[in-house]
Formats: C-alpha cells, sequence, structure tokens
C-alpha cells in the first residue's frame, strides 16, 4: 500500500510499540506524528528505512491537514481537546483508529457515522485494551450464553507499570465528579468508588475487590451487546492503594480531589510506589456476561498496559487495511472484528483469554 499509515503520538509509550509492530508486520510507509521534530525524527530513525516523520499539532487545523497529504490511514494514540484530526480524516474517506478511553471523544466519534457513509471513511474506535480488548472479552461471553442481559467488566492494574501513573493521573481527574450507567434498564447516577463487588480474575491475583468505576466501555454496551446493565469496577495493585483510595472518599476527600494541589500531592505518592513496584507490570482485565442461558467469565493476564493496547491496536488495523470487509462508518470493537482471529492473535502475544461459561456472578456490596 502506497498511502502513509501515519501514527499520531507516533512516539510516545503506546506510538512507539504501534510503530514497531506496523513495521513488524511488513507495512513499508509508516509516518511518525508528533509536535517534536527532534524526538519524531529520531522515532523514525529507530524504526528504520519503513519510516519517516512529520511535526504536527493536533489542536492546530492548518498542521493537521498538511501531515495527512499522501496518508491513507491514521491511527491516534493522543489526547485531544479538540477534534481536528478526526473531523479531517472522516471528511476526507481515511481509514482511522484511535485507542483513546475517553467517553466524550468515543461519542463525539460516533456521532460522525452518517459523515463516514457518505465519504467513505472507515474510523474504529476503543481499539487498545480498556476499551478494545475488554469490549471483545463481554461479547465472547455474550455469545457464549446466549446474548449479554448484564454486563461487568473489572480492571486490575499494577502502579509498577510505567503506563500505570498516566491512569492514575485520569482516575484522580474523574473521581469526584457524578456519572450514569444502565442497571436494570434504568439509568443510575453514581460515584467512582460508591461501591464494591469481590470478583475473580486470572492466577494469581484470582480474587480482589473491586470498585464502581467510570470506565467507557460500560457506556456502550446497551448500544452494541443490547444490555439493560452494564458496570465497570477498578483495583489497583498493591490492593492498599485501591483500599486508601476508597476510605479517603468516604471521609469526604472526593470535594478536595477537585483541587490540583491535592491530585498533586497524591501523585507524588504513586510515583514513590510505583518507583517501588517498578518491573511489575502485570495487569489483567476479566468480565462477567449474563444471559439467557447463564452467566459466563472471561480473564485475561498481561505485562505493560501500553504494550498490550498497541497489539491490540495493530491487529484492529489490519483489518481495516486487510480488504473491504469493514463497512464504512464508525464503529466499536465488538461490531467488526472477528473475533476468533483476533482473540487468537492476542493469545499468540501473551494475552490469552481464559473463558468459563456458567460461573456465579461476583458479590456486591452496597448499592450499585
Amino acid at each position: 500500500m502506497s498511502e502513509a499509515i501515519l501514527i499520531v503520538g507516533g512516539y510516545g509509550d503506546v506510538g512507539a510499540f504501534l510503530g514497531a509492530e506496523l513495521v513488524a508486520a511488513g507495512h513499508r510507509c509508516i509516518r511518525v506524528a508528533g509536535r517534536s521534530e527532534q524526538k519524531a525524527r529520531a522515532m523514525a530513525e529507530k524504526l528504520g528505512e519503513s519510516a519517516d516523520w512529520v511535526v504536527m499539532d493536533v489542536h492546530d487545523p492548518a498542521s493537521v491537514d498538511a501531515a495527512l497529504e499522501g496518508v491513507g490511514t491514521v491511527v491516534g494514540c493522543i489526547d485531544q481537546r479538540e477534534y481536528y484530526l478526526l473531523n479531517a480524516a472522516v471528511q476526507r474517506g481515511l481509514r482511522y483508529v484511535d485507542v483513546t478511553a475517553s467517553r466524550e471523544f468515543i461519542e463525539a466519534g460516533l456521532a460522525l457515522a452518517d459523515t463516514a457513509r457518505d465519504s467513505g471513511a472507515r474510523v474504529l474506535l476503543a481499539a487498545g485494551l480498556t476499551p478494545g480488548l475488554i469490549n471483545m472479552m463481554a461479547r465472547r461471553c455474550a455469545d457464549a450464553v446466549g446474548g449479554a442481559q448484564e454486563v461487568h467488566t473489572h480492571g486490575l492494574f499494577s502502579t509498577g507499570d510505567t503506563f500505570g501513573l498516566a491512569a492514575v493521573r485520569f482516575m484522580l481527574q474523574i473521581m469526584a465528579k457524578p456519572y450514569t450507567i444502565l442497571v436494570g434498564g434504568e439509568e443510575r447516577v453514581v460515584h467512582c468508588f460508591g461501591s464494591y463487588r469481590d470478583v475473580s480474575f486470572p492466577a494469581p491475583a484470582e480474587r480482589r475487590r473491586v470498585f464502581l468505576y467510570a470506565y467507557p466501555d460500560q457506556f456502550f454496551y446497551p448500544r452494541t451487546l443490547g444490555a439493560d446493565t452494564s458496570t465497570s469496577w477498578f483495583a489497583m495493585e498493591p490492593p492498599w492503594i485501591t483500599t486508601t483510595i476508597a476510605w479517603m472518599l468516604r471521609l469526604g476527600g472526593r470535594s478536595l480531589l477537585r483541587f490540583k494541589a491535592v491530585q498533586g500531592l497524591l501523585l507524588r505518592v504513586f510515583n514513590l510506589t510505583s518507583r517501588l513496584q517498578r518491573g511489575d507490570d502485570q495487569l489483567m482485565f476479566s468480565v462477567e456476561v449474563t444471559g439467557p442461558d447463564g452467566t459466563c467469565w472471561a480473564g485475561v493476564r498481561g505485562h505493560g498496559e501500553g504494550v498490550g493496547t498497541a497489539l491490540s491496536a495493530g491487529l484492529m488495523i489490519r483489518e481495516l487495511l486487510e480488504g473491504d470487509r469493514v463497512l464504512p462508518g464508525v464503529w466499536l470493537p465488538e461490531q467488526i472484528i472477528p473475533l476468533d482471529a483476533y482473540l487468537s492473535a492476542m493469545a499468540d502475544r501473551g494475552w490469552e483469554v481464559e473463558l468459563r461459561p456458567s460461573l456465579g456472578a461476583g458479590n456486591a456490596g452496597g448499592e450499585v
């Protein structure tokens, strides 16, 4: 394919891994994009003769337009305050894949579905781990039990992961805000850490207490899988961190999280913990789906959030690049990615999904 694959944020944690994955898969026209000329050039040189680079600011429309010249596929690995890049890719009829874990961004992308169909653009959002891999696990479970009435997804992260502090920063920013979930077909306003449940993860963690959390995947299962209950839950390793956060919020700390000074203090604490845990980059996900034929559990364990995100996105990009199996429009992974091929390829890379049909659901604590 002569048209370039533009990796926006191509020298960041995810973009760097993804560029290497695409080169290893045989793609010969990779373009590394970012605001730093020095970093973009260095990453392109590291990737070899298959790569070049361009300076680009996603918040500058002229910069976006210039960077898209000669591009056939765009991969977004960076947060966007304004959605110039997404809109430009759709209007030009390009292929676009994004790993952003932002509900607002995903909603904005889905709203462009009609424009994408008219322009011929093929857009895949939520292509990372959560959302991304975890969506595919939910679909696998739904298939095993005849559909999805309830979907509960759980993430267990380590502060020792080099990508972990980004997750902590995101967590602190959203923790003070209420959000709405669907329970029994009715909307319910909740807060992060407002409820807990004890759930199963793959060995060696096996059983952990997780807390209600605003991961974006839960907001879309009612649309993609038909669920009338959909929730997402979170915990960190070591366990005392999650417990400390829960107690802090119970004692009124939620209002204090609005202050940047408090966020900064907590980030320093997590940074210290991260250094002590350095090298322990294991993370796990589990999913419980209840349908007409029972309840199915799926679990997966891997290492490195950045690496896992790049692996997932790379496999999903391949689906958009190989032929015209994906129709123009804006999609989430569980709607268009072939399930067996994707999960098999992730397993080959060390992310093997374990499936247990007809397992009892987790025990909820408090009310959701």
